[in-house]
């Protein structure tokens, strides 16, 4: 089995963690005859992980979707999340704390919620944090090694006001694009190709590369290759991952590619008329600090990558766009080269107390993109926050 690794690139915008990952002691196995003799447990099992092979022509094949993955037991899923009720004194003491913003001048609606953060579990303290989508081959083998906790937030509409936030300033950036078909009959093949084109001109850039699609919903076990939506916050790839992104998929194009700018952009398109329920919150990239990203591994079958987790701080600003409807995109920025520029925006869904009662359950699609020159191609590969 090929085994690649891309986030062992070089950038000083991904913080290094040296500290042991325990996921390399079950995976890459040595061989798939090996690893066959391994149990879960005392139970021999049937491994098709071992027998999957990436290709090229099938860029979009997540087989681990349909693998049955053991419930993490090591993340703090906090069973009954705190309840979420309209508080506006806490929304009052946040305005006093923190500086005014670009919608300040325009009193916009402001909600609060809990948003659910990392955290570092005691017993996993010597280890760098890590996901794996791979089904346990061995006994003991966890599925992740952190924990979760909830901090509460305010949570800005930009509603009628989405023009005075950019992709290079803060991370996010709203634009309009008729879906142009009925959701039931979306061909997902095609809407990648015209988004591709479309986000190319939009961005006025030389190339577009689409290298990962998702589904999400709220609704279990929707059928047609959807998954939960994101409900914990975090940032797709590390700038250190997004590179070897780059290389994984441009081969020997990339050295050149990566001498202009190089940019990885999220494509958000809700799959529901309105989205009344649990709409995506971006947290303004002036905002954080380097202190606030967690390094984590994300392990495939075939690749290993780095994400960003996210830690909770005070200074943090969060957006959203309200009744965002089908025709209304959001634009994640999840990787930059450009000097200066924002080079991500940490996300999440989140419970909004404004929102109506009893609203429908949410669905949505988003690309992630790689994007290849545009304005400012001139390049800096290590920017500091």
């Amino acid at each position: 089995m090929t085994f690649i690794e891309a986030g062992n690139q070089v950038d000083e915008r991904s913080p290094s963690d040296g500290r042991v990952q325990p996921w390399r002691t079950w995976w890459p196995p040595a061989s798939p005859e090996a690893e066959d003799q391994r149990k879960t447990g005392d139970i021999s099992v049937e491994k098709p992980w071992l027998r999957w092979k990436f290709s090229e022509g099938k860029p979009f094949e997540k087989p681990w979707l349909e693998w049955a993955l053991p419930k993490p037991t090591n993340y703090n899923e906090l069973a009954h999340s705190p309840q979420v009720k309209y508080e506006p004194d806490f929304i009052r003491e946040q305005l006093a704390l923190l500086p005014a913003d670009e919608l300040s001048p325009f009193n916009p609606t402001r909600t609060n919620t809990f948003l659910q953060f990392f955290q570092q579990n005691s017993e996993s303290a010597a280890e760098k944090p890590y996901v794996c989508k791979i089904p346990p081959s061995i006994a003991g083998q966890a599925q992740i090694n952190f924990g979760g906790c909830y901090a509460k937030a305010m949570i800005t509409d930009v509603r009628g006001h989405e023009d005075l936030f950019s992709l290079d300033t803060h991370g996010f950036q709203f634009a309009g694009h008729k879906l142009g078909s009925d959701v039931e009959a979306l061909d997902v093949e095609a809407y990648c190709g015209q988004m591709a084109d479309w986000l190319r001109e939009y961005l006025q850039a030389q190339e577009v590369f689409v290298f990962d699609r998702t589904l999400r919903s709220q609704e279990k076990g929707k059928a047609g290759g959807f998954v939960d939506i994101a409900r914990r916050v975090h940032c797709d790839q590390s700038p250190r991952s997004a590179i070897g992104r780059i290389k994984l998929h441009m081969g020997d194009r990339a050295p050149e590619l990566l001498r202009g700018r190089c940019r990885i952009i999220n494509v958000w398109r809700p799959l529901v008329p309105v989205v009344e329920s649990n709409p995506l919150a971006m947290c303004r990239f002036d905002s954080v600090s380097l202190a606030d990203f967690v390094p984590t591994d994300v392990v495939f079958p075939h690749y290993a990558e780095e994400s960003f987790e996210i830690r909770p701080s005070s200074t943090q600003r969060w957006y959203y766009r309200s009744n965002n409807t089908q025709d209304e995109l959001v634009l994640l920025k999840i990787y930059d080269n450009k000097r200066g520029a924002a080079f991500c925006a940490p996300h999440s869904s989140f419970r909004d107390p404004l929102g109506r009662k009893n609203a429908g359950p949410r669905s949505s699609i988003e690309l992630r993109c790689l994007v290849f020159g545009g304005e400012g191609v001139e390049a800096d590969s290590s920017p500091k926050l």
